[in-house]
């Protein structure tokens, strides 16, 4: 039996995320391609987010329990984090179509018909991204004009926390009109070989 090596591990992870795998100590020193990075920055901001979600928590846990000490601020700073990272987690899974969805009408109806109702479907999605977008603007303008407050602990501005939802549901209309352009343009080759079928 042989073991891992620290190569084989990298090639790994490189062919899971469709990375090109660094040859030279230059490449392995530079890290990812930032187009990598830049292309998926909802997946990276949600992983940060994340990580120090699960790392504050766990200090918090430890402060309260272990050491009987409570940190009001950091536990309000990890709500603002938390609140950002589950955004950017939405438009992500949005992005790679990977929320929860009933298929019990994609076993039943042919592959022209389904792509009929996802491109409705996306429509209707995409407007009540357009309603979210509109309305988390005046949101958001209304806390920067100075009608909403501040946080109690660390005195945050409230449109810091409302910004994110403007950021994500701009994100979230434009992946779902890349998606309908996508469906548009391959519906037409669907009923073509519906009709040669």
């Amino acid at each position: 039996m042989s073991l891992l090596t620290t190569r084989d591990v990298a090639s790994g992870a490189a062919r899971e995320f469709h990375l090109p795998l660094a040859h030279s100590a230059k490449q392995r020193l530079t890290g990812m391609p930032m187009q990598h990075v830049l292309k998926n920055l909802d997946l990276w901001l949600a992983c940060v987010g994340f990580s120090f979600v699960a790392v504050v928590t766990f200090s918090l846990m430890l402060a309260r329990y272990v050491y009987s000490i409570s940190l009001p601020g950091l536990e309000e700073i990890n709500m603002i984090v938390f609140v950002w990272f589950l955004y950017f987690a939405m438009v992500y899974c949005l992005r790679k179509n990977a929320h929860i969805r009933v298929d019990v009408l994609d076993k039943i109806l042919g592959k022209a018909t389904q792509k009929l109702l996802e491109i409705i479907a996306n429509v209707l999605v995409l407007a009540f991204a357009a309603i979210m977008l509109y309305f988390s603007v005046r949101l958001v303008n209304f806390n920067i004009s100075g009608g909403g407050g501040a946080t109690p602990v660390m005195n945050i501005p409230y449109f810091a926390i409302y910004m994110v939802l403007p950021v994500s549901f701009g994100l979230f209309a434009v992946s779902m009109i890349v998606q309908i352009t996508r469906s548009i343009r391959e519906f037409p080759s669907l009923l073509s070989s519906k009709k040669a079928a």
